[in-house]
């Protein structure tokens, strides 16, 4: 089973996107098996579903169609790739423009870096075959719905 995990948490930096995009989750992750990766400051990690859960509740789950061992495969390629920091200020100054003046947030990331990923850029990267910098998770969220 692979499934997109939509969490949230009580850390400051959850509640802060969540206030800042208006929306109920702050993080996406990709469970296959007992195990999740997702990317984080420390970049992209691979954890154990307890380990994972422990400080994060998942809000939303969408299962997607694949093979859970080519997927293994390709997450652990991308095992230790760093956090797309340029990207991540791009998409903050972007989403506080949305938050104070109502202007949508634009179709790209124009900062974001191959091969670094924020954790939408993640997600999208498994399940379109290319990053998406500036889907929020939320948005992602009712996207994967969608199409399932």
């Amino acid at each position: 089973m692979v499934r997109i995990l939509f969490t949230k948490s009580d850390l400051i930096g959850s509640n802060t996107i969540r206030w800042g995009l208006e929306e109920p989750v702050s993080h996406v992750a990709i469970q296959f098996g007992n195990y999740v990766a997702h990317s984080t400051w420390g970049g992209v990690d691979i954890d154990h579903l307890t380990t994972f859960t422990k400080h994060r509740q998942i809000v939303f789950a969408v299962d997607i169609k694949g093979d859970e061992n080519k997927i293994s495969e390709l997450l652990s390629k991308y095992e230790s790739k760093s956090y797309d920091f340029t990207g991540l200020i791009y998409f903050i100054l972007m989403a506080v423009r949305r938050k104070l003046f109502g202007i949508a947030l634009p179709k790209t990331n124009k900062w974001a870096k191959d091969n670094t990923f924020l954790c939408t850029e993640l997600a999208t990267k498994l399940v379109e075959g290319k990053e998406n910098g500036i889907i929020t998770p939320y948005e992602l969220y009712l996207t994967l719905k969608e199409k399932n």
